[in-house]
């Protein structure tokens, strides 16, 4: 790195222009892109390293209580649905992906799977929906000290956990009402 002169418009408290960090000295590998990073666009892997080798993957409360809280919702349609199931003959599954499982693994292990994986999808869907939406550092306004802003994130998976929880009781409740409506006839 060349010392500034005046016409240049190096700061000093600019981490971009450390050295080895954008500049002309950092280490370069065969690819031509510098070492440990990725090109012009930093993933988030590269923004989120802390330099201990752990990313931070920016899981936090609420999303750990969001996938609980759908898990708990998901498991509540699946014991109405084996409720219902049981009661009676004439109750049967209406949805064909459900229906599907539960011919090729059986009733109880088909619901488990298909009810794991809905969560694990649904979870990842929106994992992923909060990291593409966070900026990067170099997208925050000028003089922010948080490389991302924990208010959209969290409402963001307040809102998605929310509405995959409501639609997942609200299958719970359907089957329920089946449920009463064929054992009280």
């Amino acid at each position: 790195m060349q010392p500034a002169d005046a016409g240049d418009s190096v700061r000093a408290d600019d981490p971009r222009d450390a050295p080895g960090v954008g500049s002309a000295d950092a280490a370069v590998e065969p690819s031509g892109v510098a070492a440990g990073g990725s090109g012009d666009t930093p993933t988030h892997a590269d923004r989120a390293a802390d330099g201990d080798g752990v990313v931070d993957v920016g899981l936090d409360g609420i999303a750990v209580g969001g996938v609980v809280a759908l898990a708990l919702a998901k498991t509540a349609d699946v014991a109405t649905t084996l409720v219902g199931l049981a009661s009676d003959p004439a109750i049967r599954e209406r949805n064909p992906v459900a229906a599907a499982a539960m011919t090729e693994l059986g009733t109880l292990p088909g619901l488990v799977v298909l009810g794991a994986l809905t969560v694990a999808v649904t979870a990842a869907v929106i994992e992923g929906g909060v990291r593409l939406s966070t900026p990067a550092v170099d997208d925050r306004p000028a003089g922010s000290d948080s490389p991302e802003s924990p208010d959209h994130r969290h409402a963001g998976r307040i809102a998605c956990y929310g509405v995959g929880c409501a639609c997942n009781f609200g299958f719970a409740v359907h089957n329920a009402v089946v449920v009463a409506g064929v054992i009280g006839s």
